[in-house]
C-alpha cells in the first residue's frame, strides 16, 4: 500500500502547520518521510532513530557506510554538531539557508549514526516545509536524496509515490517543486573549502570565499 500524501499549500496555513508538526512527531517516533526541499525530494528520518536510518538505506539500496546528511535549523545548530572553522562563518552566513551541504569535523559521538567516522554533513534547507519540520523536532533530521542509489534524484511527489511510495510512511506534496539539482557539497575540514560535488551553487562561488573576493 502506498504512503499517504500530505498536501500543503504554497502559503502555509494553520492546518498545514498542524499537519507538518504531526509529521514531525511521527518522525521522532521512527517514521520515514519524503519531504520537498529547494532542490530535490529528500528521504528523511530522525537522527535519534537508528532503525529508521537503516530503513532509508534499504529503501535506497545503498551500500553500508554511505553517510547521510543532516538538516538543522541554523548555523548555531550546525555548530553544536560540527566544528565550524572561523574562516567559513561568513560563507555559511551568506549561503545558508540554501542548497549547500558542508562536511565538518564532528563534535558529538551520535554523528556516527549518520555513517561517517569523525565527520558530519550538515545543511540548513531553504524550504518552508523542511524548515518547519526541522524546527518542530528535538533531534536533527537525517536526510538523503529520494531515489534508488545510482538513479537520478526524484523531484516531485508523484515521482516519489511511483518509485518509493510503498516503502515510506508519508510524502509531502506542494503545488510547486524544487530546482531538480542536488545541493553543492563542500568539505570544510581543512584549511579551505574543497568542493566535493558541484550542485545548485557553482563551485566558483565557493572558491571565491577562499580567495577573499566575496
Amino acid at each position: 500500500m502506498n504512503a499517504p500524501i500530505i498536501d500543503i499549500g504554497l502559503e502555509l496555513r494553520d492546518n498545514d502547520r498542524a499537519a507538518l508538526e504531526a509529521l514531525a512527531r511521527d518522525l521522532e517516533a521512527g517514521a520515514v518521510a519524503a519531504l520537498p526541499t529547494e532542490t530535490v525530494f529528500g528521504l528523511c528520518a530522525s537522527v535519534a532513530q537508528p532503525g529508521a536510518l537503516a530503513r532509508i538505506a534499504r529503501i535506497k539500496r545503498r551500500s553500508e557506510g554511505s553517510p547521510f546528511a543532516m538538516f538543522v535549523r541554523d548555523l548555531a545548530a550546525a555548530a553544536e554538531w560540527g566544528q565550524v572553522p572561523g574562516w567559513a562563518e561568513r560563507m555559511l552566513a551568506d549561503l545558508w539557508p540554501g542548497p549547500l551541504t558542508v562536511v565538518l569535523r564532528a563534535r558529538r559521538p551520535e554523528a556516527k549514526l549518520l555513517g561517517s567516522e569523525g565527520t558530519v554533513g550538515i545543511r540548513v534547507p531553504d524550504h518552508a516545509v523542511a524548515q518547519l519540520v526541522v524546527r518542530a523536532m528535538t533531534a536533527p533530521l537525517a536526510a538523503t536524496s529520494a531515489n534508488r542509489s545510482g538513479r537520478p534524484p526524484l523531484g516531485t511527489a508523484e515521482e516519489v509515490l511511483s518509485e518509493l511510495g510503498s516503502e515510506v510512511d508519508a510524502i509531502v506534496r506542494l503545488p510547486s517543486q524544487g530546482t531538480g539539482r542536488a545541493s553543492t557539497v563542500v568539505d570544510l575540514c581543512g584549511d579551505g573549502p574543497v568542493v566535493l560535488r558541484e550542485g545548485e551553487i557553482p563551485a566558483r562561488r565557493i572558491e571565491a570565499y577562499l580567495r577573499g573576493r566575496v
